[in-house]
Formats: structure tokens, C-alpha cells, sequence
């Protein structure tokens, strides 16, 4: 389906929200994999499911003239809960991301700052969230000022 943003037919696939929506769904599969088995179950499957909610409400918002708000704000509020138990799992450490390892010319481990060490992964899981929230969020507002062709 297409709809019109900012003047410009525009399809879902094109839509930075569910774009950033797919990423973080990505992310935290891969991350996964990064999770002791047990902990895949307790977090890793209720995480899908919860962005599959938010991807599902989002698609309904966008493809449905009526209601928009209302799938948007169920998108939002899925995403909240989505937010909030990865920054839970991040906190407890329960993803095991690698952590980064700079080498001198010689080979030898380098020491790096806990800031420094961050995986790469995290922090684009991390930039995917931030991504899909601040947009969803610009979107509702825009929503509600009606300044929006596709609202």
C-alpha cells in the first residue's frame, strides 16, 4: 500500500519508522544468541513478540485512514515495553555482547575504557531504538497537530 508524506507517495518499506521497526527486530534476534538458552525464553521471545505488536499497530497506522492515532499510540505504547526491557536485559547484562578489543602494532591487547568497550552491536541496537522512537514520537505529534498529508 502506499500513502503520501510530506506531498510524496510513499510506500511502508520506505517509512523510516517501520525501517527502524525491522532493525531493532534484527537486533534483538541476533542478540539472542548473545543470551544464556534459558534466558531466551524469559526475554528474548516476549521482546520479539513485543515488536511484532509494534510493527503490527504501526503498519495499521499507516495503512488505515481512520483510527491512525489509535494505532499509533498502541505502536508506541508496545515500543515502550520494548524499550524498557532492553534497557532491564542491558542493565543486568543479560545479552553477552562481545566486548571491543583494540590491539597495538604489536598484537597485544590495548586497555580501553568501559565506554570504549561497547560492542558494536549494542550500540547500533541501541541507535535503531532511539531511531524508531524519536520518529514514532515526531509522527504522533505531527498527528495531532494535523499537520501531517497522510494524518
Amino acid at each position: 500500500m502506499k500513502n503520501r508524506s510530506h506531498g510524496v507517495l510513499m510506500s511502508l518499506e520506505e517509512s523510516s519508522i517501520y525501517i527502524s521497526l525491522k532493525q531493532v527486530r534484527q537486533h534483538v534476534f541476533n542478540a539472542q544468541f548473545n543470551m544464556e538458552k534459558g534466558a531466551r525464553i524469559i526475554y528474548g521471545t516476549p521482546l520479539l513478540k513485543n515488536i511484532g505488536k509494534s510493527l503490527m499497530y504501526f503498519t495499521l497506522a499507516f495503512e488505515v485512514q481512520e483510527d491512525k492515532m489509535k494505532y499509533l499510540l498502541l505502536a508506541i505504547g508496545y515500543f515502550a515495553i520494548v524499550r524498557t526491557d532492553l534497557d532491564f536485559c542491558v542493565t543486568n547484562n543479560i545479552f553477552h555482547f562481545p566486548k571491543r578489543v583494540k590491539k597495538d602494532k604489536d598484537g597485544k591487547p590495548v586497555e580501553l575504557s568501559p565506554e570504549e568497550q561497547v560492542s558494536s552491536e549494542e550500540i547500533a541496537l541501541f541507535a535503531a531504538v532511539a531511531k524508531a522512537d524519536c520518529d514514532m514520537c515526531r509522527w504522533q505529534d505531527k498527528l495531532a497537530r494535523g499537520k501531517t498529508i497522510c494524518g
